[in-house]
């Protein structure tokens, strides 16, 4: 039952982030899409390391694909919040559309914490005497 603590917070969070991802969207006058992009970009960011990294146990020492898959999933973490900065920016969105859309951000890093230290916590669990 421990064990699922962390994979129902999680879920529960990354449901919060796509509601206000919505909400955002509803915020602005003429209901503008365009505040779900940066909710896509954050989806995406683990693709990279699922489709293309390679373990480091392998002899070779070509580390450049994971280099390159460290790169892109970096941008990509960095160019959601940084998309929704630009839409205020520019005028695209309102304020309540843009403290919206990061507080869709913040959850979603929040469900990847919690994802992360269930993991941990399973980790630690393995090595009873």
């Amino acid at each position: 039952m421990a064990a699922l603590l962390p994979l129902v917070l999680s879920a529960s969070l990354v449901v919060v982030a796509v509601v206000l991802s919505i909400l955002a969207c509803t915020v602005v006058a003429g209901s503008n899409v365009l505040p779900l992009f940066s909710l896509l970009l954050s989806f995406i960011t683990p693709l990279p390391f699922l489709f293309f990294w390679r373990s480091e146990s392998t002899f070779d020492d070509d580390g450049e694909i994971n280099g390159f898959v460290v790169f892109l999933s970096g941008a990509l973490a960095v160019s959601a919040p940084s998309l929704s900065i630009v839409l205020y920016h520019t005028g695209y969105s309102s304020l309540g559309a843009f403290l919206l859309s990061l507080g869709s951000q913040v959850t979603l890093l929040g469900a990847a914490a919690f994802l992360q230290s269930g993991e941990r916590q399973d980790e630690e669990g393995n090595y009873d005497l």
